[in-house]
């Protein structure tokens, strides 16, 4: 896919190549590999300007036709939708046919680039992951004052909860986030790394967190006592999010960006960001270099596209206030 990209890029412009501008809120340490080995293959140079999701969709608006951007990367789909709708994306020439339907627009203005998981984690000592089949178990009366999650003020939870009113209606979802604030230790964490803190130390024997941040605690060789329970195996399937990306609608060099696009969703540039991030490839059949990235591939993702699920976040919001949830 890549490689074809290249070949004709290289027949139809001159050798002389623009830069490629990419804001992202994505780490530095993130973002180089990829730009480092994309430079090396084509000659194209890719400067980040790293900030918030927020300042980057404030900046793009207030910039308009005078921004110097070409390719937004952010880690979202919250993100992404905002993006799309404000009409800051253009069509993608870039080959996104390898990317689940669920992870980009339906009108191809932008494409998940990894996913993660946010799924329930518990303690390998304490619980039995038989226990935890669907995110409504995490409900169960036996988990009173056993539960820790990140505080509701997280993009990554506004998702699932609109994921869960996607699958499942408003009611119904409700429901479930009532009966996880009822089993809450204590007020909810700042943090994800919280979440797993908590429960490797006891206070805490089930939570909800991004798969990456499991990923990349064991891999430094803090070996935590945690492990993923991926949720509604037999149902719906595990709420997925992301990073997803797009052409700007003020880019000056659509050609490389949409280059950089097809190296971004390419076998080798997959790898190098699933190296680097510890979320899951998106295309088919690549493998992260990561062993525990990798052993947890296989589960069953959510197959709502990110559009609807983003849809529902107003409700989202309602239900975090009616339900109390922190």
């Amino acid at each position: 896919m890549f490689l074809k990209s290249l070949i004709s890029l290289l027949i139809l412009t001159p050798a002389v190549f623009a830069d490629v501008n990419v804001y992202t809120d994505r780490d530095e340490k993130i973002m180089e590999p990829l730009a480092a080995s994309f430079e090396k293959q084509t000659g194209v140079k890719v400067n980040f300007i790293i900030a918030s999701g927020s300042d980057i969709v404030g900046r793009l608006q207030a910039e308009g036709q005078s921004s110097p951007a070409d390719v937004a990367i952010v880690k979202d789909m919250f993100y992404l939708n905002q993006l799309a709708g404000l009409g800051l994306f253009q069509p993608m020439i870039a080959d996104t046919s390898e990317v689940p339907s669920a992870m980009k627009s339906p009108e191809n203005l932008w494409a998940a680039v990894t996913m993660r998981a946010r799924t329930i984690v518990y303690n390998k000592d304490k619980v039995d992951p038989s226990e935890l089949q669907t995110y409504a178990s995490l409900g169960e009366s036996k988990w009173k004052n056993k539960l820790c999650v990140r505080t509701s003020q997280s993009t990554y939870n506004y998702g699932l909860i609109s994921g869960l009113i996607a699958d499942l209606g408003f009611d119904d979802a409700k429901s479930i986030v009532d009966s996880w604030v009822k089993n809450f230790y204590e007020t909810p964490l700042s943090s994800d790394r919280s979440v797993l803190e908590a429960i490797e130390n006891g206070q805490c024997d089930v939570g909800l967190v991004n798969s990456y941040y499991l990923g990349q605690e064991n891999d430094a060789e803090n070996n935590l006592n945690i492990d993923i329970a991926f949720a509604n195996q037999n149902s719906t399937g595990t709420h997925v999010n992301g990073t997803g990306a797009g052409v700007l609608v003020f880019s000056r060099n659509v050609a490389d960006a949409n280059l950089f696009m097809d190296y971004v969703l390419s076998a080798e540039g997959q790898k190098i960001f699933s190296d680097v991030s510890y979320e899951f490839p998106v295309t088919k059949d690549v493998l992260s270099p990561q062993s525990t990235v990798n052993k947890w591939l296989g589960f069953k993702a959510n197959s709502t596209n990110w559009t609807e699920i983003n849809s529902h976040l107003d409700e989202a919001y309602k239900i975090i206030e009616e339900v109390g949830y922190e």
